[in-house]
């Protein structure tokens, strides 16, 4: 666990023989701000991250150890992004 300067929690994280199983992170105000959790046994997390009033901001889904999945919206719940690289194509930054 961590924790902001005002003492607010800012983060926690549960372990499996030694693996990150679920990560959680907060603001100084309190508010979710990432969730993790590890699925199928893949070292990379299932992450959703969220906007300041609490819209979902992104989320990625690993398979394989590699993402394949990233969604992303803006702060009106609107979607703004996905990119999939099931194919193995790489995933790209359109905000390049």
């Amino acid at each position: 666990m961590s924790w902001h300067e005002d003492g607010q929690q800012a983060s926690q994280a549960t372990f499996n023989d030694g693996t990150i199983d679920r990560l959680f992170t907060w603001d100084e105000k309190g508010r979710k701000t990432k969730e993790g959790t590890r699925q199928d046994g893949s070292f990379l997390l299932v992450a959703t991250e969220w906007h300041e009033n609490g819209q979902k901001a992104r989320e990625t889904t690993p398979r394989n150890d590699e993402t394949v999945l990233i969604v992303e919206w803006d702060e009106t719940g609107q979607k703004t992004n996905e990119e999939n690289n099931e194919k193995g194509r790489p995933l790209l930054d359109k905000s390049d």
